[in-house]
């Protein structure tokens, strides 16, 4: 009893920071969420583990760089073992991320890290090609060759895939890579949008009533939507030479 006045005063704090946050952003943040689509869409082309216990909160959505954006945090737990010894274990906690592609595409593609493939998903860096309820995708060798060795690529349309995850696009998920410390990440290309997650730590925990604390976390978040507005503008198909931190896109999407 003695606590709970506490942690309503964090969840205040933190909801009002990471609100602030946001609008700076143009976005919109909700503690609670449920799931959607994207989700469902994760699970089908093993994005995420198996799991039999789910939790999802710190909804962030609206529009970032002209692309319709949702993101959400997830934890996914397993039952093992049996009798005294029966627990929870987590298989993912980390992100969700749905973003607009900004372009019309009709393939499906699977982009994720090379020489990282969790059991779920099977696929044991070798593989040419793998499937998931029945839908095929196969190997894509990448345009960049440098690339080849830092991601895995797999599509039902090879030629598709390739203008969808150009080099540029590559490099801008490396440095999503980095702000969000991520120890597994993968990326979905369907139905216009492309579903990333990120498995990493708890995040957007600002509210730890430690003003040293709260700057930290808040500056940390800043430096992740800084990364995922990076990621938008390399995809946006709409306002073709936009200028980054002073740096011209690569040749061809000007």
């Amino acid at each position: 009893m003695g606590y709970q006045p506490i942690a309503d005063a964090k969840k205040t704090i933190k909801i009002g920071i990471n609100s602030a946050l946001a609008a700076s952003f143009g976005l919109s943040y909700a503690h609670e969420v449920e799931p959607g689509a994207e989700f469902e869409a994760a699970r089908t082309y093993g994005l995420l583990p198996d799991y039999d216990r789910s939790a999802f909160e710190d909804y962030w959505h609206g529009a970032l760089e002209g692309h319709a954006f949702g993101l959400y945090e997830a934890h996914l737990e397993e039952r093992r073992g049996s009798g005294k010894n029966r627990r929870w274990v987590t298989v993912f906690r980390g992100v969700i991320i749905r973003m607009a592609f900004g372009r019309d595409f009709r393939s499906t593609t699977l982009l994720e890290r090379a020489g990282k493939h969790r059991k779920w998903l099977g696929l044991g860096g070798a593989s040419d090609h793998v499937s998931f309820d029945g839908h095929r995708l196969d190997r894509v060798d990448q345009v960049h060759p440098a690339f080849g060795d830092t991601f895995a690529l797999y599509s039902d349309d090879r030629v598709e895939a390739r203008v969808l995850v150009h080099p540029a696009y590559v490099e801008h998920l490396l440095k999503l890579e980095s702000a969000f410390s991520a120890k597994e990440m993968r990326a979905l290309f369907r139905h216009g949008e492309v579903i990333i997650a990120v498995e990493g730590d708890n995040l957007f925990e600002s509210g730890a009533m430690d003003p040293a604390t709260d700057r930290a976390r808040t500056e940390q978040t800043a430096r992740q939507f800084e990364a995922l507005a990076g990621l938008a503008l390399s995809i946006n198909q709409n306002d073709r030479g936009r200028v980054l931190n002073g740096v011209p896109p690569p040749m061809g999407e000007a």
